[in-house]
């Protein structure tokens, strides 16, 4: 008599257990995330500020071959419901070469600007999808004899953050 007792007490408390289960959860209603004043701490710039390091190459005609060890500071500055990105880009010459010795990899560390084009809509997303990277200065276009110098910055107009790196076109530039 104890041990039908017994199972009946258990499957009692395990057919709670399944009611209790199969009740709906009370939701409440989320409210919006009002990112004004503090836009860069939003789910669409978290991911892209930081720092970066990786590498950077350059392979035009005559086998010429640039590959710069480079470093990428990107930071905000919130300004209401927008984030203005701004950093630097710091670029050693790892390697150079080619046939060709009318050209030389030049050496980077300068400030740029970043730009983003997010709406107000998109302050919540994950990460822009894009980001297009504004040089504040001119690029010099020759370096010692007249040799055409090979900048870092030229390879790349835009960079996608995704997943902690800087990505161009033809593959990962820079990673966190």
């Amino acid at each position: 008599m104890k041990q039908s007792q017994h199972y009946n007490a258990v499957f009692a408390i395990a057919a709670v257990s399944v009611l209790a289960g199969c009740s709906t959860p009370k939701v409440e209603p989320v409210e919006p995330i009002d990112w004004t004043n503090r836009a860069c701490e939003s789910p669409a710039y978290t991911d892209i500020l930081g720092s970066y390091t990786g590498e950077i190459m350059y392979q035009g005609s005559d086998a010429k071959l640039c590959r710069w060890i480079a470093d990428v500071a990107i930071y905000g500055v919130s300004m209401a419901s927008n984030c203005s990105l701004s950093g630097s880009i710091s670029a050693s010459v790892a390697e150079q070469a080619g046939e060709d010795q009318s050209f030389e990899c030049a050496e980077v560390n300068e400030q740029v600007k970043f730009v983003v084009s997010l709406s107000d809509e998109d302050i919540n997303l994950t990460g822009p999808s894009s980001v297009i990277v504004h040089y504040d200065g001119e690029l010099a276009m020759s370096g010692e004899a007249g040799k055409k110098m090979v900048s870092p910055i030229g390879q790349y107009e835009s960079l996608t953050a995704e997943n902690r790196t800087l990505i161009k076109e033809n593959g990962n530039v820079l990673s966190r």
